[in-house]
């Protein structure tokens, strides 16, 4: 087979379904199948999931977390190619083919992404040039003027008409060889949700490129199944977890306590800007990230 898709769904059936059906569409040459992932959803998607015959249902009966149920369906899949698609995805032309194609072609590429668009289809995060570290969280707080200055408009979205050797590719739509993922270990299981995208792609990067398509086209509706205060906030407590897990395992201790200061002084001065600027939510939240780091700070290493 082709390609194997995996989604994985947590409470977010409308969606879900918007994008198999996006899918199925935009997708012809390829023998490929789609196996659905719910994560302990409680909004009816195992009911209405089962009664999909195009694709393959694993209910877990409870949320595992994004990166291990992924790992649940490579125990099933088939394709040679293997593509993490989010459920607040819609593919808007055949980027499935042009990916796996990549891939195919390519002896040296092992992962491959195509260009995100949000909701009002703009370029929207699609990849990073570089990978978390003291390096990266300078560049936030400067601004991220180096970056700017080195890799231009093309820094976190493909502008140009040529593939791009990237850091890191979103997990939204992140396709991978599957000898690759095999030779890795799947998702770290330190990671619930955030980050596990981020440290899947640095093990690839040491085994083969990891690049951008832009001829290839998905709308990403980011953050569409987060619409309370409540889960804003447990959002922001899982991305800075996410985070922290990520510094431990791929930095030094001295690293990771270097990167969080800088981190958290950016954080601090985020705050002040939103205040002096009438953001206040926008403030709120990034104290609260620098508390959560602060916290996290003191917890132990494993």
């Amino acid at each position: 087979m082709d390609l194997s898709v995996i989604i994985v769904n947590h409470n977010t059936l409308g969606l879900t379904q918007r994008c198999i059906d996006s899918l199925f569409h935009n997708t012809h040459t390829l023998e490929f199948e789609v196996i659905v992932v719910d994560n302990g959803s409680t909004d009816g998607s195992v009911k209405a999931l089962k009664q999909d015959e195009r694709i393959l249902l694993v209910s877990l009966g409870r949320n595992v977390g994004f990166g291990q149920a992924n790992n649940q369906a490579l125990k099933l899949a088939l394709g040679r190619n293997i593509l993490f698609l989010n459920p607040d995805t819609v593919l808007l032309n055949n980027a499935a083919e042009q990916l796996s194609e990549l891939l195919d072609n390519n002896a040296t590429v092992v992962a491959c992404g195509a260009n995100l668009y949000n909701d009002a289809l703009q370029p929207a995060l699609s990849f990073r040039r570089m990978l978390p570290s003291l390096r990266s969280e300078v560049d936030e707080l400067l601004m991220q003027l180096p970056e700017r200055i080195v890799y231009g408009r093309n820094r976190y979205f493909n502008h140009t008409r040529q593939e791009l050797r990237v850091g890191y590719i979103t997990g939204a739509d992140l396709m991978v060889k599957r000898w690759a993922l095999e030779r890795i270990g799947g998702f770290a299981k330190e990671f619930f949700l955030y980050y596990e995208d981020t440290d899947l792609c640095r093990r690839l990067s040491s085994i083969g490129d990891l690049v951008s398509l832009p001829s290839a086209h998905i709308q990403h509706l980011e953050g569409a199944s987060f619409t309370t205060r409540h889960i804003r906030k447990r959002r922001l407590l899982l991305a800075e977890r996410g985070r922290d897990s990520y510094y431990k395992l791929h930095h030094t201790r001295r690293h990771h306590r270097w990167a969080n200061r800088v981190y958290r002084l950016s954080l601090l001065l985020r705050a002040s800007l939103h205040t002096i600027t009438g953001h206040s939510r926008l403030s709120k939240e990034a104290l609260l990230r620098s508390a959560i780091i602060k916290r996290l700070n003191n917890q132990p290493r494993r």
